[in-house]
């Protein structure tokens, strides 16, 4: 017995009439498949077996009913309830998503409408349709269209083609053959893992293992989290180097040298050795948390950004060089404040040069080691105030704050530390001072 399956009118125009109904059954076959296909369905004929309150579910929890009919057997494909929900967080984060199907357009309407991705008004455009249009008629059937029904291959790769050329980066999902050489023009490839062929796997760059459309909008909510937080990672190690070097020249270029025991001693803020420790332990210690951020508020509800879009934008420029100024100034400044309180009116022998020198580096390196703990803060939410992410969301940065101070503790207090670092134990106004001086960056850079 032969079988046949996809939309009605093609198949009606194809079978013999004695396979369907007698010649004069004919308006009402058509009828009652054009009332499947308004309801989203696929009409099949064979040996089905209907029992009453039976149904097919696919891996993914999208319900498919089939239906007896006098003509053969419908199948109902209602859309998934998260598939609808994910469409929505596509649209919200800018992100048109376009229905490319073979199927009748009577179907493809009524499942894109409820999928939200046709207005009521609005109708599918067909593949026989486009192929009369010239090539800018093409370009505004692919802006403006959302979904296109009987569509072939070519049709489909000319589509992704188009929306390239107008500058989108464009995702292709896709099953079958037929769609391999739109999953390999497509930026992003996405192919089914449950149901795909494995020529469309191997065209494609992305599997989806679930089939779920709604996986895709949870990739783009990981993307948008994680570059994110590589871009938070930059704006927050970058000025401490930038203010290190400052501090450094600072000191080589502009510091005055002081006469010890009848030589003349060039001022240095930090030692080299003390550089590297803030490089090797404060910056990367605080640094880590970033990649522990969770994904920001109205991470999902911005525009996507330009492929072109330069990763050092002006705004993160101006972070850089903002926060490098608030280190190396109160850095240099308490250093040279510190540095002359302890000597005051003493004759300046060797000792008590030294006891001043290494007093005033390890304020200097308390400022900077603050400076970053509060900047570290800043950093969590580029976009919105320190409180958008949440106080406690990621707690990870405590436990790195608290590493961090531990280590600070090591560097000042423990005797081989000491010895190592040119480092002493400060009291508790310098520890208040430096404090108070870090916590600057908080609120100038807030601003």
């Amino acid at each position: 017995r032969r079988r046949g399956a996809g939309a009605a009118e093609g198949r009606l125009h194809r079978e013999p009439a004695a396979d369907h109904a007698a010649d004069h059954d004919l308006p009402d076959a058509m009828r009652e498949r054009h009332l499947h296909a308004v309801q989203g369905a696929r009409h099949a004929r064979g040996p089905f077996h209907h029992r009453g309150g039976s149904g097919i579910h696919d891996a993914g929890g999208g319900c498919r009913e089939l239906r007896t009919t006098s003509t053969g057997c419908a199948m109902v494909i209602f859309p998934r309830s998260e598939a609808i929900d994910a469409i929505r967080v596509c649209h919200r984060a800018g992100i048109t998503v376009k229905m490319i199907t073979g199927d009748h357009p009577v179907t493809a309407e009524a499942i894109g409408r409820e999928l939200g991705l046709l207005a009521p008004e609005a109708r599918a455009l067909r593949g026989r349709d486009l192929e009369g249009l010239s090539d800018e008629e093409f370009r505004d059937a692919a802006r403006n269209t959302n979904v296109f029904a009987r569509v072939a291959p070519e049709h489909k790769l000319r589509l992704v083609e188009v929306l390239q050329a107008m500058g989108h980066v464009v995702a292709m999902t896709g099953d079958g053959v037929n769609d391999a050489p739109a999953l390999k023009r497509a930026d992003i490839g996405v192919a089914m893992g449950i149901t795909g062929t494995s020529v469309s796997k191997e065209a494609a760059k992305v599997v989806l293992m679930d089939d779920n459309f709604a996986s895709i909008a949870a990739a783009v909510e990981e993307g948008r989290r994680v570059y994110d937080n590589l871009i938070k990672s930059l704006a927050f190690i970058l000025p401490a180097n930038l203010a290190l070097a400052a501090i450094l020249g600072v000191a080589m270029f502009f510091f005055p040298t002081v006469t010890v025991d009848g030589r003349s001693v060039l001022l240095m803020a930090m030692s080299p050795i003390q550089i590297l420790w803030i490089n090797l332990v404060a910056s990367i210690t605080l640094s880590v948390p970033l990649a522990f951020e969770p994904l920001e508020p109205n991470a999902m509800k911005r525009q996507p950004r330009s492929p072109d879009e330069p990763v050092f934008s002006w705004f993160i420029l101006y972070r850089l060089v903002i926060v490098a100024t608030i280190m190396t100034a109160g850095g240099c400044g308490l250093f040279l404040w510190d540095y002359y309180r302890i000597i005051g009116d003493l004759p300046l022998t060797a000792a008590v040069h030294a006891a001043a020198l290494a007093e005033a580096q390890t304020t200097c390196v308390t400022v900077v080691t603050f400076s970053q703990i509060f900047y570290l803060l800043n950093c969590r939410s580029l976009r919105e105030s320190i409180f958008a992410q949440g106080v406690f969301s990621n707690p990870v940065i405590f436990v790195s704050t608290g590493v961090l101070l531990l280590f600070h503790l090591c560097f000042m207090y423990l005797p081989p530390m000491q010895s190592l670092f040119g480092s002493v134990a400060l009291g508790m106004r310098s520890w208040l001072v430096a404090i108070l001086t870090g916590f600057c960056v908080l609120p100038v850079i807030s601003l």
